[in-house]
C-alpha cells in the first residue's frame, strides 16, 4: 500500500512555526490547563499587571506583565490570580526581564527576602531569552530544555506578542500525536483519502 500524501498532513510537525502554535492557543484550539481571563488593565508603570503586546489586542491569550518597581508580593499575587507561572517585566514598553515562581523561590524565599519589600527588579531574570514567531516548535523545545526554563516570550520586533510555557509545547505535542493517530486509524481502515 503506497504512502498517502494526505497522511503527511496529519503527522507531527516539529518544524511548525511558533506563530501557528500561538494562533491555536489564542483561538482555544490548544488545550489549556487554566481558563485565563483578561481583567482590568491597570495603569502603565503603576506596577499593576496588565495584558501586553499584540496578543492581548487581537483578543488572544493575554500576556501578563508587571513593572520592575512593583513588589514581588504583588507579582506573586497576580500570578496566582491569573493562574500563570511567570510575568513579563516591562519598563515602559521595553522588555526589561521576566519574573517567575522559580525566581521567587530561589532568589526570594531561599535568601530570606520579604516579598512585601523586595522589588521585582531585584529578583527578575535578565537578560530574557525569547523567540520570534518564525522560530520552530522544535527550536523552542530545545531552548527550553537546554536552558531549563519554563516560559519563553515571543517577540516581534520590540513588541511582546505571546508567551509560551513548557505546558503549551507539551499540549501541542499531545494534540499533534492524537491527530496523527486518528489519521493513521483512518488510513488503515481505508476511509482516508489517497
Amino acid at each position: 500500500m503506497p504512502f498517502a500524501p494526505a497522511l503527511a498532513e496529519g503527522a507531527i510537525r516539529f518544524d511548525e512555526p511558533v506563530r501557528n502554535l500561538l494562533r491555536q492557543k489564542d483561538s482555544g484550539l490548544l488545550q489549556k490547563n487554566s481558563g485565563l481571563r483578561q481583567k482590568d488593565a491597570g495603569t502603565p508603570g503603576s506596577g499593576a499587571v496588565r495584558p501586553s503586546g499584540d496578543a492581548s489586542r487581537s483578543g488572544g491569550s493575554p500576556v501578563w506583565s508587571i513593572a520592575p518597581d512593583a513588589t514581588v508580593y504583588h507579582a506573586i499575587e497576580m500570578m496566582s490570580e491569573h493562574q500563570v507561572g511567570a510575568l513579563i517585566v516591562l519598563s515602559g514598553d521595553a522588555l526589561a526581564g521576566i519574573i517567575s515562581e522559580r525566581d521567587y523561590a530561589r532568589k526570594g524565599i531561599l535568601r530570606g527576602r520579604n516579598s512585601h519589600y523586595t522589588l521585582v527588579r531585584e529578583i527578575m531574570t535578565t537578560p530574557v531569552l525569547y523567540v520570534t514567531p518564525e522560530r520552530s516548535v522544535d527550536e523552542c523545545m530545545h531552548l527550553m530544555t537546554s536552558r531549563r526554563i519554563r516560559h519563553l516570550p515571543v517577540l516581534e520586533g520590540d513588541s511582546v506578542v505571546g508567551m509560551l510555557s513548557i505546558g503549551d509545547l507539551v499540549n501541542w505535542i499531545v494534540q499533534s500525536q492524537d491527530q496523527t493517530i486518528q489519521h493513521l486509524r483512518s488510513y488503515i481502515a481505508g476511509s482516508y483519502p489517497v
